[in-house]
């Protein structure tokens, strides 16, 4: 984890979780060892985190990571970039390739290059093996001590009573845990600005990020814990980087697109109606206002207004990708469909882990009959975006009005198995099975002994 800044039930849970599913396992773990670790850690954060689902911004975390990932030379894991809510700025990495950024950490970042320098070092604590490391030194931890701690602060009658508890959890938990902390950020960093140069990213944005935490951890009258006292200091890593730095008092400018990006952000935040009445009473309004506006129109269903400001915006910057892409979305779901197709297209190139853009292109596709090609990039989808049931429910579909019947039924299963629908899920995959041949029965029976596994 990158910052000391976290919520500390969160470190019970996920040391918790971590040693009643890993007992099995030896160190060193085993790229699919560490797979199984991350799934079942994921499954159990899934219940602890507020995830933002946000299509463009999630996109947008996703399409920086796997440029870093791509960067890294790591094809161990399919990594997977999640961005949660939270109100203090933290970034951290789980076994198996899950990376999580909270939205107060997105806020703090000033430029794509912060961006991609927090998931480079995220990473590099991947392609180190730090996280399985750390996992490995929490076995030193008793399961009984821990369940004890955790059953305490469930039972805890006081808001009081719990944070003791938890604090004192925590610390057992992180004193131990954190024990490699200062070599490991040291070797992180090292890491992370090798993989930005490899992706073309300017290292300074490190530094630059770097910095702004300092700033804003003198802000904040929040202590750091005496047993995190191993963590490298922010002035260490600061001095570090500076030394490592090409050109020295350079800065990174944040793009027009990564200023949108801070207002699509500042919009999620702060909801449609206070956003629209702040910028509804300016005069002259920039492109970030009427992009803005556009948003906050588009999420109240106000479509032929934000079609009007939006193609003011786009009158202003036509080459804009997420102007562009906000204007094609609205005009999709006006139903404008020739007017929509090549701003779609145009979108869909920049932004190509953006499911919404993705599920419009499908619809184009099928609403001009051209079934073979919405079936393809449906197929293409569901590789792109595992974790939309979306997607494998028009799979599904398509599948069924071709007479695919075992692959309709293989999609439907995998889309309850994603909505946590297990029942659902046996039912169509045994239908599937019923009707299959060949290679894709193997892969059906396989994957419902797979399930009925676990």
């Amino acid at each position: 984890m990158a910052f000391w800044l976290r919520k500390r039930g969160l470190t019970l849970i996920i040391l918790l979780t971590f040693l009643l599913f890993t007992s099995p396992f030896a160190f060193p773990f085993t790229v699919q060892e560490q797979k199984e670790m991350g799934e079942k850690l994921f499954l159990r954060l899934k219940g602890e985190l507020e995830f933002v689902n946000d299509p463009l911004l999630v996109a947008y975390l996703r399409e920086v990571g796997q440029k870093v990932v791509k960067a890294s030379g790591d094809s161990r894991f399919e990594y997977r970039f999640f961005l949660v809510k939270g109100n203090q700025p933290n970034a951290f990495t789980i076994p198996g390739g899950y990376v999580f950024v909270n939205t107060a950490l997105l806020g703090l970042i000033g430029s794509e290059e912060e961006l991609a320098a927090v998931l480079a070092h995220e990473l590099a604590h991947n392609v180190l093996d730090h996280v399985p490391r750390m996992f490995e030194q929490a076995k030193k931890i008793s399961l009984a001590t821990v369940a004890l701690t955790v059953s305490a602060l469930l039972l805890a009658k006081s808001p009081e009573a719990k944070k003791a508890v938890t604090a004192m959890g925590s610390a057992m938990a992180e004193s131990l845990m954190l024990k490699y902390s200062r070599e490991s950020e040291f070797e992180a960093d090292q890491l992370a600005l090798r993989i930005l140069q490899r992706a073309s990213y300017n290292p300074c944005g490190k530094l630059e990020f770097l910095k702004k935490i300092q700033r804003w951890s003198k802000t904040i009258s929040v202590e750091v814990p005496t047993y995190l006292s191993t963590h490298p200091a922010l002035e260490d890593r600061i001095s570090y980087l500076e030394a490592q730095m090409p050109e020295k008092g350079y800065r990174v400018s944040p793009s027009r697109s990564f200023n949108l990006l801070k207002a699509r952000l500042f919009l999620w935040q702060r909801g449609p109606q206070r956003t629209l009445a702040e910028i509804e009473l300016k005069g002259e309004k920039t492109l970030e206002d009427l992009y803005l506006l556009g948003l906050a129109y588009l999420s109240q269903g106000r479509l032929e207004e934000a079609q009007a400001v939006l193609k003011k915006a786009h009158a202003l910057e036509p080459s804009n990708p997420f102007v562009t892409r906000e204007l094609a979305v609205c005009l999709f779901k006006l139903n404008k469909l020739k007017e929509a197709e090549p701003l779609i297209e145009e979108a869909k190139g920049h932004f190509p882990y953006d499911p919404e853009l993705a599920l419009a292109w499908i619809n184009l596709l099928l609403s001009q009959g051209r079934k073979e090609e919405a079936l393809s990039f449906c197929r293409w989808a569901v590789e792109k975006f595992p974790d939309e049931a979306f997607f494998y429910k028009l799979l599904g579909q398509l599948y069924m009005e071709g007479g695919r019947h075992a692959l309709a039924y293989e999609a439907f299963g995998l889309a309850s198995l994603r909505e946590g629908d297990r029942k659902t899920a046996l039912y169509h995959l045994q239908r599937a099975l019923e009707l299959s041949e060949g290679i894709d029965r193997e892969r059906i029976e396989a994957k419902l002994k797979e399930i009925k596994a676990n």
